[in-house]
């Protein structure tokens, strides 16, 4: 078993870390902008023969 530096090893966390939430802000971000968008063209009245 090679052993890693400790800097190294924080470095790998905190990068995986950051990718994380990175992608995790990016969907957040898709999502909303979907949502909002879907809510813009669904018609606000209701539809008759629904």
């Amino acid at each position: 078993v090679v052993k890693a530096p400790p800097d190294f090893v924080f470095r790998a966390v905190s990068g995986a870390v950051v990718y994380t939430s990175i992608s995790v802000i990016n969907a957040l971000r898709i999502s909303a902008r979907t949502t909002s968008s879907f809510m813009s063209v669904s018609p606000i009245s209701p539809v008759p023969g629904l």
